[in-house]
């Protein structure tokens, strides 16, 4: 008989443990179902400071050589016989001139250089002005001749415009990449059950 109740007794043990253990595993069962039903999934924004590459634009001193432009105004070369005054030692000279308008964006000194022609022989004229940027001026190239020389068959053989070479200082802007630190927003999902998404924006 003893040994009937302590069996009894133990089965009652053990099916009080089992129900204890049913009933916990039901209750973390509930829990779990409690806690899914109650996790959400939303669309946060959030800040994020990001590196990136920029243009940034600075300027940049240099030295330019730059070759003067013309055109020539009309299509002829006047010339002619200056006289001199013997009495003052000046001697006569004769010219070569024509018009030109300096195209460029600078001032300069242009050139003209003549070959001057008559039944004397031939010289060699020379001759400069500054012109201004975008306007136009007279060339006029001279040459000393004889006081007797020079007064028949007076004629160009041929001549040259030359123009001139300028150096100026030029201000350019030039681009280089700098790294700049920038706050960006961004998205992701958030679970309401695992985070405190309510800190964020929540965008839905």
């Amino acid at each position: 008989m003893a040994t009937a109740k302590n069996l009894m007794n133990l089965n009652s043990k053990i099916n009080k443990k089992i129900m204890t253990k049913l009933k916990t595993l039901g209750l973390l069962f509930l829990i779990f179902l409690f806690a899914s039903s109650c996790c959400e999934t939303v669309t946060i924004e959030y800040d994020e400071e990001e590196t990136v590459m920029e243009q940034q634009a600075y300027t940049e001193d240099i030295e330019v050589t730059e070759k003067l432009t013309y055109e020539r105004i009309g299509n002829t070369i006047s010339w002619k016989r200056v006289g001199g005054a013997l009495l003052f030692n000046r001697l006569p000279k004769v010219s070569a001139t024509l018009i030109i308008k300096n195209t460029s964006q600078k001032d300069g000194e242009f050139t003209l250089n003549a070959i001057i022609t008559s039944d004397d022989g031939t010289v060699s004229a020379f001759g400069q002005s500054n012109i201004a940027a975008g306007q136009t001026g007279e060339l006029t190239a001279y040459a000393e001749v004889g006081h007797d020389s020079y007064q028949s068959g007076l004629d160009i053989s041929s001549f040259e415009v030359i123009a001139p070479e300028v150096t100026y200082i030029k201000t350019e802007t030039k681009y280089r990449d700098v790294p700049v630190t920038k706050t960006v927003t961004k998205q992701r999902d958030c679970k309401t059950c695992e985070e405190d998404c309510e800190k964020f924006k929540v965008i839905k």
